[in-house]
């Protein structure tokens, strides 16, 4: 199959996602909206993927090109997160845990196998520009944007790769923020490469402001949209998907990920953020931050240590902060980038640290075991007076160094409790706090 033929075939695919009416015409089999001879195969391809279901259609050409294109992106994920991507065990370790835990969490994390977590995010602005409606991160209103100093943004990279190693050149350069709101952002990341060798993801919602920028960053990015989906469009409005459709041809947004966010979208949104007031779309409880660890903001000078989370009434945008710093040079961001690491990001229990049963774990009593529930996972254990008080103390929580005495766990079985309980630690059912 041609590759504009499948270029099309993609367009056609995000029409389906985006245009209730379209879709509406596709399950009612109109003629017409598709190219001749291609109608039966591109119909099918977009139900079965549209439905997850790519299993069913395996000699479809479209499917089979739409797969080909996910186990390449995913092989270049698993590579780029894997443990010879990290300086250290630990940093890599704590990540894993943050994701056992997210996994443990939500059912909808758990069925994409490319979510990963990134230690380091960067904001080049104060606020966005943009300000979706939908926005589950709550981004600010902009204030400004930072001055491009490549000394010292070339002393952060290099510092970030030295202590967390290549996984430094995945640090996406917007958090909440909108990353083409920064007129030297392309800037950013070539300097990030040159240090790296890696260019971090790109996910923008204004691919209609400055269609020439944005080809420009196509060609930057070359082979790498590809292979590692390095550049994806946030559709806010189905008049902004149009637009973009006139813009761009389907052969030039071919490796590009459009990502429907507009409210007539299929795809369910994260109850997070603006999006938890909204109406008119389906929602679902599920964190989108994509950093456990450090997000630093130039414009501020502020580095924010943070983990994601079930979005609640109490951290509404989906993540929780556990300490922020201020940085006035690229000595002090090296010094409280160590420091907030060594202090936060666990990877095992020990010292003096405050452990509880995770809030949204049930506790399954049976005859002779206990189950700990997750979102439609466990974890199950032998039931006896020693577990049942261990349980008992992590309920209510409390230090770690004591808890299984306070169980009244005898001496002998102190290492085996501790061990239990590293265990709880890293499947998510138990999370900590430094006291």
């Amino acid at each position: 199959m041609a590759d504009s033929m499948y270029a099309r075939f993609k367009r056609l695919l995000e029409t389906y996602q985006v245009d209730p009416f379209f879709r509406s015409d596709v399950e009612a089999s109109l003629p017409g909206l598709f190219p001749p001879g291609e109608e039966k195969n591109m119909r099918e391809a977009i139900l079965c993927i549209c439905r997850g279901q790519t299993d069913q259609q395996p000699d479809n050409p479209y499917v089979h090109g739409f797969r080909e294109w996910n186990i390449r992106v995913s092989g270049y994920v698993r590579e780029s997160v894997g443990p010879q991507s990290f300086r250290t065990d630990g940093i890599y370790g704590y990540l894993q845990r943050v994701r056992s835990r997210c996994r443990m969490e939500s059912s909808l994390i758990r069925r994409h196998p490319n979510i990963y977590y990134f230690p380091m995010a960067f904001e080049l602005s104060q606020g966005c520009r943009v300000g979706c409606p939908f926005c589950g991160l709550m981004a600010e209103r902009f204030q400004g944007n930072a001055a491009m100093d490549e000394e010292l943004w070339l002393d952060m990279i290099c510092s970030a790769r030295d202590y967390l190693g290549d996984i430094a050149g995945e640090s996406p350069g917007y958090f909440a923020t909108e990353p083409l709101d920064h007129p030297d952002y392309e800037r950013f990341l070539a300097l990030m490469q040159d240090v790296t060798g890696r260019v971090p993801q790109t996910t923008t919602a204004v691919a209609d402001r400055e269609p020439q920028r944005l080809r420009s960053l196509i060609a930057f990015l070359g082979e790498k949209l590809r292979d590692q989906a390095r550049l994806r469009l946030s559709i806010r409005t189905r008049a902004q998907f149009y637009r973009i459709s006139k813009l761009f041809s389907p052969q030039e947004l071919e490796h590009v990920e459009l990502l429907p966010n507009n409210p007539e979208s299929f795809m369910a949104a994260s109850d997070s953020g603006r999006n938890r007031s909204l109406d008119g779309r389906a929602k679902i409880r599920y964190s989108i931050c994509c950093v456990s660890g450090l997000k630093v903001n130039l414009c501020s000078r502020t580095m924010t240590f943070l983990e994601p989370v079930l979005p609640d009434v109490k951290w509404p945008c989906g993540y929780r902060v556990l300490e922020e710093r201020h940085f006035g040079d690229a000595e002090a961001f090296r010094g409280n980038m160590r420091e907030l690491y060594e202090r936060h990001a666990v990877w095992h229990l020990s010292g003096h640290m405050r452990v509880q049963l995770h809030p949204d774990v049930k506790v399954l009593k049976m005859e002779d075991s206990i189950v700990l529930a997750g979102d439609g996972v466990g974890y199950r254990f032998r039931r006896d007076k020693w577990t049942e008080k261990l349980l008992e103390n992590l309920t209510s929580g409390g230090d770690y160094a004591i808890i299984p005495e306070t169980a009244g766990l005898p001496p002998a079985w102190r290492s085996a409790a501790e061990q239990f309980l590293d265990t709880l630690l890293q499947k998510g059912y138990i999370v900590t706090e430094w006291i």
